[in-house]
């Protein structure tokens, strides 16, 4: 499985392109048109992004809905708000593809299907 860099707004520019680089991001460059959000998309404070095994960017954010998750182009592909949210803290997938969040003020670790239907809850 390819990972994309866990980092919000860069993408790929390959070597001998031309393309301006950073110093210190040696190959990738800031792309401001990623992603591609709706109007109705906001995004808070972020403490929590991570990648699944196809490359989509999960982020948890303090805003609504806080669970996000973009294709590697850019796109959309869902978003919920998990059961008796409070605040995001942080998200990871794990290697079942389970969605793992803890929420700072309901002090929750939950575990949901990547559709966000909670399977566990621990408190």
């Amino acid at each position: 499985m390819k990972q994309l860099l866990p980092l919000l707004l860069v993408a790929c520019a390959a070597p001998g392109s031309g393309q301006e680089v950073k110093p210190g991001l040696t190959g990738y460059r800031a792309d401001p048109a990623w992603p591609r959000k709706t109007g109705e998309m906001k995004w808070g404070e972020i403490p929590g992004v991570t990648v699944d095994r196809d490359d989509n960017v999960w982020i948890f954010t303090r805003t609504i809905p806080p669970v996000q998750v973009y294709s590697p182009a850019g796109d959309l592909v869902r978003s919920w708000t998990p059961e008796g949210y409070g605040r995001a803290h942080h998200i990871r997938i794990d290697p079942g593809g389970n969605v793992w969040v803890c929420d700072i003020d309901a002090h929750t670790v939950s575990k949901h299907t990547p559709e966000g239907k909670l399977l566990l809850l621990l408190l």
